[in-house]
């Protein structure tokens, strides 16, 4: 990350410099960040566009957001979107582990993620309880997965849902969980939740569909780059929104298998 030593090297070797952008979240949105990282990457950022003769980008809303940074200071670097895809082993590859125990014999819908404000756990906390309050789920039977490491500026919510009668039980967090484990979830569950308020790719709706699960998705940032059609898309905002539909699909499996067949045929 010594940007300035790199760009004495190129000035004495001659080469060419391309970069990797994964997001510029720290600097749109510097709210979502912890304090201080926004003014080291307003830095870096801006040496960068300086070095790099090219970037390569994860999505296109990437790419427009690299663009429109470095348009603001005048300078032009020709850009590119390489999509990502999945890293997880496909399908039926390798030892299949067993689900963790609390999840034996239940059905759960399953969000993957660092836990931290931009993810936006708070929408599916608040929408998970509607569903259980309306009875439009059952807690003995239903639960809601988080997988991730806790992050920063969470742990007011993660104490809600610890302490709430109608979460403690229902809403289970999963951390230190190994590729493994992770392709078992996402085999066993109902289907996927990503409600971001923004993001650079998005890899777990990429992981999903990878292993033909249904994806309820934020339409924020690149979200709408990844599956097309084959993706529910909801405002991260409009909590009844997604309580209608996790209580409506985590309750209808022939609506489920109709989906993932669409995903089996057209996802690729």
């Amino acid at each position: 990350k010594d940007l300035r030593g790199l760009w004495s090297l190129k000035q004495r070797h001659g080469f060419r410099y391309c970069t990797i952008v994964h997001d510029l979240i720290p600097l749109n949105f510097p709210h979502f960040v912890t304090a201080g990282y926004d003014a080291f990457l307003t830095d870096y950022f801006g040496e960068l566009m300086w070095l790099a003769d090219c970037a390569m980008c994860n999505s296109e809303a990437t790419r427009r957001d690299w663009l429109a940074y470095c348009a603001g200071f005048d300078v032009a670097v020709p850009s590119h979107v390489s999509p990502w895809g999945s890293d997880l082993p496909f399908p039926g590859e390798g030892a299949q582990p067993a689900l963790p125990g609390a999840l034996q014999g239940k059905r759960f819908a399953l969000f993957v993620s660092t836990i931290e404000p931009r993810k936006n756990h708070r929408v599916l906390y608040e929408a998970w309880d509607r569903c259980i309050r309306s009875r439009m789920l059952d807690p003995a039977r239903d639960r809601l997965v988080f997988v991730g490491r806790r992050g920063w500026n969470t742990d007011d919510l993660l104490r809600e849902i610890a302490a709430n009668p109608v979460t403690r039980d229902s809403i289970l967090v999963l951390e230190h969980v190994s590729d493994a484990v992770l392709g078992a979830l996402y085999r066993h569950c109902a289907f996927v939740l990503f409600p971001s308020f923004y993001e650079g790719y998005g890899i777990p709706v990429a992981e999903a569909l990878n292993h033909g699960k249904p994806c309820i998705s934020s339409n924020a940032g690149s979200l709408p780059e990844i599956g097309g059609d084959v993706v529910m898309r909801l405002d991260p905002k409009d909590t009844i929104a997604w309580s209608d539909a996790i209580g409506r699909y985590l309750t209808s499996p022939e609506k489920l298998a109709t989906w993932e067949q669409r995903i089996k045929a057209e996802y690729r």
